[in-house]
């Protein structure tokens, strides 16, 4: 899993390879290998990485405040994740519309 509430919470772990780097994820990984090439013909394939991209870097960027200590602001941070995941996974539920 890319990014867990526990984390935050200190109840948790995070591979930061993964959750730092769009590329590095599952859903990344078969982007960039299989899905951008395969399915470049549905729009939403080249709507989807400026977000996945964004998440990576907004999940790096609450992972930096909670490491210097600056938990109200990581937790700021942490509500918009919830509605960007949202608005991912509407585009991969489209895409996989589309393709059936």
């Amino acid at each position: 899993m890319l990014w867990s509430r526990g984390f935050l919470d200190g109840k948790g772990s995070l591979d930061e390879r993964v959750a730092f780097n769009h590329k590095a994820c599952g859903f990344g990984k078969w982007y960039e290998n299989v899905g951008r090439k395969e399915l470049s013909h549905i729009s939403e394939m080249s709507q989807i990485d400026k977000p996945h991209r964004e998440l990576h870097e907004l999940i790096k960027k609450i992972v930096d405040l909670k490491h210097r200590g600056e938990m109200p602001a990581a937790e700021k941070e942490y509500q918009r994740v919830g509605p960007m995941s949202e608005g991912i996974v509407r585009m991969m539920q489209t895409i996989q519309g589309k393709i059936n």
